[in-house]
């Protein structure tokens, strides 16, 4: 069995990518050997994760299947016939959801909708399962913002369909998630908003945005963001390690 891991919500800004990093760190650490896989509408983004190294793993892509990689698949490419239009983005990810290293997905803004019909109507979901994945969604929601709330009320049911939906609560605005309902609560994750005070710290020197773990391990910044750093990545992860069921694979 092997995790299909994504974080969907059409609202930028609510931290998906940044859940995601901390997820792949920590399934890196358990010996998982994940993949990262972005999506996204941007027709820019194969060059901005070159020139702004918006994960270091995109850094150290290669051919070589024993080390991890960013696999960039832009929707504007096969709308323009950059890529082969007969081959939907995750499609492509296909090709690279082999063996048993489980897949995080890092939905961009406004593409659950043709990723969902993809998976769906399409049935690429059965085609995902018989490849031996289940699903699992982290939904990353900002406090107090209203549009990240309702993508997660309203596509709770869809989710629920697939596989297993965790809340992540974001919680940098503070504890208000209007319109959730309790009812569609079954697991939750909570983001200290402590995390918001090493901003300065997620940038690195060259401009790209580094990870809780990144900054934990370097020396280079000061010990006050150390210990920050590392503090809200042990309550981050002893919450995931309550949720391992449904985010490591099985070999």
């Amino acid at each position: 069995m092997k995790r299909f891991i994504a974080f969907p919500n059409d609202k930028g800004g609510v931290g998906k990518s940044h859940t995601g990093s901390i997820v792949f760190d920590w399934l890196t650490a358990k010996g998982q050997n994940p993949r990262l896989v972005e999506v996204e509408q941007r027709m820019d983004f194969s060059q901005e994760l070159v020139w702004r190294g918006k994960y270091r793993y995109r850094q150290e892509a290669s051919d070589d299947e024993n080390r991890n990689a960013v696999v960039a698949i832009t929707l504007a490419e096969v709308d323009k016939g950059l890529l082969n239009p007969s081959l939907h983005p995750l499609e492509a990810l296909q090709v690279v959801a082999q063996g048993n290293r489980p897949l995080v997905v890092d939905c961009g803004a406004s593409v659950w909708a043709l990723l969902s019909e993809w998976l769906i109507t399409r049935g690429q979901a059965d085609t995902l399962k018989a490849l031996g994945y289940e699903f699992t969604f982290l939904v990353p929601v900002l406090a107090n913002d209203v549009e990240a709330a309702r993508f997660y009320a309203n596509n709770y049911a869809e989710l629920s369909g697939l596989g297993e939906v965790v809340l992540v609560r974001n919680e940098r605005d503070g504890s208000n998630y209007f319109p959730i309902s309790p009812e569609l609560i079954k697991r939750e994750i909570s983001v200290p908003a402590a995390i918001y005070d090493l901003r300065e710290s997620l940038l690195s020197a060259d401009g790209y945005r580094r990870t809780l773990r990144e900054i934990a391990d370097d020396p280079s910044v000061s010990r006050r963001a150390q210990l920050d750093a590392e503090e809200a990545l042990s309550a981050i992860e002893a919450q995931l390690e309550k949720h391992a069921d449904i985010l490591l694979s099985n070999p």
